[in-house]
């Protein structure tokens, strides 16, 4: 199944990208998701030192940067194999496409780390993930941003404490 996705799914990206009907970076992840939603569960399983989740309204982006850079440097940049969904695509289905994307064109992947800029309504999606795997989570700012999408800011914050008091082990980074 997973061979046939990926490679059903690296069409689609290519399909996207030669019409410009997109740019690849969230249609592979959504096509995938639909079809068969453990996806994203077999390529968190190929992560093999480390999931690195960074949310928030701002700083996504710039936060995960400078991580990508430290573990990069701090590995020498001797091979260290890295998925990053650095499109600005921070949805499942954006994250999935970074999975496929790196990927090769059956499905096989080995990383060693993930980070993943994710969206402040995904996180709780996303953990339910990530459970039992080895994680950090960096919880930058909440600002009233996309009311109409999410509510008032205390909504947010309060399904990321539901969900954060369900993680077994990690490391949580704030910043207050």
């Amino acid at each position: 199944m997973i061979r046939l996705l990926t490679l059903l799914a690296k069409v689609i990206s290519v399909i996207s990208q030669l019409f410009s009907i997109g740019s690849g970076g969230t249609w592979p992840g959504e096509i995938a998701l639909i079809i068969y939603p453990q996806i994203l569960k077999y390529y968190l399983s190929r992560v093999q030192k480390g999931i690195i989740i960074i949310a928030g309204t701002n700083g996504k982006t710039t936060t995960s940067k400078m991580i990508q850079k430290i573990i990069t440097d701090s590995y020498n940049g001797n091979s260290t194999k890295i998925v990053h969904n650095d499109s600005g695509a921070n949805l499942l289905n954006g994250i999935v496409s970074a999975f496929i994307q790196q990927s090769d064109y059956i499905g096989n992947i080995t990383v060693d780390f993930a980070i993943l800029e994710v969206d402040e309504s995904t996180l709780p999606l996303l953990l339910d993930y990530c459970k039992n795997k080895k994680l950090a989570i960096v919880l930058l700012n909440l600002f009233r941003d996309q009311l109409d999408r999410y509510g008032e800011v205390d909504t947010i914050a309060t399904k990321w404490n539901n969900t954060l008091t369900e993680i077994p082990q990690g490391i949580l980074i704030l910043n207050a």
